[in-house]
């Protein structure tokens, strides 16, 4: 169901935030998403995430849990970290 709600814990919930399965986020002031987790790391070349934001992935294991944006807020590129 789309739409967004707020959570306790600071982050909220939406769906679909892209063309990945949902997850919940944190927005920059500029409206960019900063961090968020989910089990679907964000597609390459989506926009509105910020550059360097974090994605924690869910069901992730060692090496494909934590990634960074080190593209831009118009045209991402997660990559693991390390």
């Amino acid at each position: 169901m789309p739409g967004s709600s707020a959570a306790h814990d600071g982050f909220h919930s939406q769906w679909p935030i892209s063309s990945t399965a949902p997850v919940k986020y944190m927005k920059d002031h500029a409206g960019n998403y900063h961090k968020a987790y989910g089990t679907t790391v964000p597609t390459d070349g989506e926009s509105r995430w910020a550059a360097g934001a974090i994605f924690r992935k869910t069901d992730g294991g060692v090496g494909t849990m934590l990634y960074a944006n080190v593209g831009s807020a118009t045209s991402c590129d997660f990559d693991a970290i390390a």
